[in-house]
């Protein structure tokens, strides 16, 4: 597993990923929730259709996130990294 300088220690966060189900608006083969979740920076999602592009994360109870990490590299893939991020949070997908 490649790990890069600058990124968060694991150690320092509770992970509650684990406690919510992952879903992607697309993904091709190979490159969906699981390669998002296992922490290696070499892996990635890889959507497989129109925009806009979507992971959803919902947890089975209300829960207090107070920090959120993404890691992505524009040098590494310039074209598919993205310009701009939306970050939505309710009690429910339509809220």
């Amino acid at each position: 597993m490649a790990v890069r300088q600058g990124l968060p220690n694991p150690r320092e966060y509770k992970e509650i990923g684990s406690q919510a189900v992952w879903s992607l608006s697309t993904a091709k083969p190979g490159n969906g929730v699981e390669q998002i979740r296992d922490g290696d920076v070499d892996t990635y999602w890889q959507s497989d259709g129109g925009q806009p592009h979507l992971i959803n994360i919902q947890f089975h109870r209300k829960m207090t996130i107070s920090e959120l990490a993404l890691y992505l590299d524009y040098g590494l893939d310039e074209s598919y990294t993205p310009k701009k991020l939306s970050l939505r949070a309710g009690s429910s997908s339509h809220d």
